[in-house]
C-alpha cells in the first residue's frame, strides 16, 4: 500500500507538474481530493485552457486581420494635396479624399512647400515667402510643430529636402541690399541690384539652422540628387546650375549655358530623375513669373549630371513651372499655364501635352500609371493615364490644391496608419 500511495503521490505531482506548465492569466491550477476526481479536473482544466486557446487564437487572427486592412489602407493613400491651410489625404484605389483637414493658422501665407517629400518623421515642411518663416507641419494630427525664422528679407522662398529626409535646403531667392522694401516685396529690383542667393540648411529633428551659403545671384530652386551628394541650384543671372557638395556644404562646380539676347541665362525650376540620369531645368526668365527684368525664351533644358553638359533644349509655347517625374523613370511631366506636357525620357521628346488650367505640383502613382496634377484653379485634381496621356479622372477638392506632397511611395521613410482625421 505504502508504494502504491507513494506511486499515486508521483502522478499527482507529475499532473501538477504539466497544468502547472500552463498559465492563463497568471493563475496556476493545481489538484485537489483522490486520484479519480484529480485526473476529472485536469481534464476539465485542460479542456477550459483549450477552449481560451482557441479563443485568444481567434483574437490574434482578427488582429492580424484588421492590421492587414489598415496596411493595405495606408499603402492605398497617394500623399497630401495642399492649398493654403487645407489639406486632403487622397487614396488611390477610391479617387477619392480620405480625409480633409485644415490648420486655420496657415490660412492666407501664400506657402511654398518643399519639393514634394515629408521628412524622416513624415512631417511636411512649408515656408513663407515674404517672411522667411519656415513651418514644420504634422499632418497626422494637423497641427503645426514648430515655426522656424530665417534671417534676412525675403520676397520668394524655395525649400527641398535630402532622399534621407534629414536637411531641408531653403534658398532665399532674390538678395537685393540696396533694393526698398517695396521693390523686394513686389520682385520690381533690378537684376544690377540683386546680389547672390543664400541657401540655409536645417537639421530636421531638431529644426535648427546649421549652415548657410552664398551661391549664384538670382537663384530660382535647389534640386538634390538620389544619392544626396550634391544640390543643383539653376540661376537666373551668371552661370545656368550652380554646384553644391553636400559634404562639404560648398560650392564646388557649376554648369554653363546658352545665354539670351541680352546676356542673361533665365533658368528657373530644376528636378533629377530618380536614378540620376537627367536633369531637367525649365527655363522660364523672370519677366513671366515676377516684376525682375530678365527676358529669354521658355525652354525644358536637359543636361547629364554625370558630364554636366547640356544634352537638348527643347522649345516650350508657354512659360514652364515645376517638372516631376514618375518613378519608373519613363516620363516627365512639365507643368504650363494651361497644361501639362510629358517628355518621354528615352526618346527626350514631347509625347502628350494634356490640358489643365493652373496646374500646380503633382505626383505619380507608386506603379507610375496615373499622374495626379492639382488644378488650383478648378478645385480639383486631374488623373492622367499616362499610358494613353489622357485625363481620366478627377478628385474634387472644397480648396484649391496647389500642390501634392506624396505619401513616401518608395517606402524609404516608412508608413504611419491613415493620415488625418476625418472633418468632411
Amino acid at each position: 500500500m505504502a508504494e502504491n500511495t507513494d506511486r499515486r503521490g508521483f502522478l499527482r505531482y507529475v499532473a501538477s507538474a504539466a497544468v502547472g506548465a500552463v498559465l492563463s492569466g497568471g493563475v496556476l491550477y493545481a489538484l485537489e481530493g483522490g486520484t479519480r476526481d484529480n485526473v476529472v479536473s485536469l481534464s476539465q482544466q485542460l479542456n477550459a485552457l483549450q477552449s481560451r486557446n482557441s479563443v485568444l487564437t481567434q483574437q490574434l487572427t482578427s488582429l492580424q486581420s484588421e492590421v492587414s486592412s489598415l496596411a493595405q489602407q495606408t499603402s492605398g493613400v497617394l500623399g497630401y494635396a495642399f492649398g493654403g491651410g487645407s489639406f486632403a489625404a487622397i487614396g488611390l484605389s477610391t479617387r477619392k479624399p480620405v480625409a480633409v483637414s485644415q490648420i486655420p493658422e496657415l490660412n492666407g501665407k501664400g506657402l511654398w512647400f518643399a519639393n514634394s517629400r515629408l521628412d524622416s518623421s513624415n512631417r511636411v515642411w512649408a515656408g513663407e515667402h515674404r517672411t522667411g518663416t519656415v513651418y514644420v507641419i504634422d499632418p497626422v494630427k494637423a497641427s503645426i510643430v514648430r515655426t522656424v525664422q530665417l534671417p534676412g528679407r525675403w520676397s520668394i522662398m524655395i525649400l527641398d529636402i535630402d532622399p534621407a529626409g534629414k536637411y531641408v535646403y531653403v534658398l532665399n531667392l532674390i538678395v537685393a541690399p540696396s533694393a526698398t522694401d517695396a521693390a523686394l516685396a513686389a520682385t520690381t529690383v533690378k537684376p544690377e541690384d540683386i546680389a547672390p542667393s543664400v541657401v540655409y540648411k536645417i537639421d530636421t529633428s531638431t529644426q535648427q539652422v546649421v549652415g548657410s551659403l552664398q551661391v549664384g545671384r538670382f537663384a530660382c530652386d535647389i534640386a538634390i540628387g538620389p544619392d544626396g551628394k550634391f544640390l543643383y541650384i539653376p540661376n537666373q543671372l551668371d552661370k545656368l546650375v550652380t554646384v553644391v557638395d553636400l559634404s562639404t556644404f560648398q560650392v564646388v562646380d557649376s554648369i554653363s549655358g546658352e545665354v539670351s539676347p541680352n546676356g542673361q541665362i533665365g533658368g528657373s525650376m530644376i528636378t533629377l530623375s530618380p536614378a540620376g540620369k537627367w536633369l531637367f531645368l525649365e527655363q522660364a526668365p523672370s519677366h513671366n513669373w515676377s516684376g525682375v527684368d530678365i527676358e529669354g525664351p521658355n525652354a525644358e533644358i536637359i543636361v547629364d549630371p554625370s558630364t554636366r553638359k547640356i544634352v537638348k533644349s527643347i522649345p516650350l509655347d508657354e512659360s514652364p513651372g515645376i517638372d516631376e517625374f514618375s518613378p519608373d523613370g519613363k516620363y516627365a511631366t512639365v507643368t504650363l499655364r494651361t497644361k501639362v506636357a510629358i517628355i518621354d525620357t528615352n526618346t527626350l521628346e514631347i509625347v502628350a501635352q494634356v490640358p489643365v488650367d493652373g496646374p500646380g505640383t503633382l505626383s505619380y502613382s507608386p506603379d507610375s500609371r496615373f499622374a495626379y496634377v492639382p488644378s488650383g484653379k478648378d478645385s480639383r485634381i486631374v488623373i492622367i493615364d499616362l499610358s494613353s496621356f489622357r485625363a481620366v479622372d478627377s478628385i474634387d477638392l472644397p480648396f484649391a490644391p496647389s500642390v501634392i506632397v506624396p505619401y513616401d511611395p518608395t517606402g524609404r521613410l516608412g508608413y504611419k496608419l491613415i493620415p488625418v482625421s476625418q472633418t468632411g
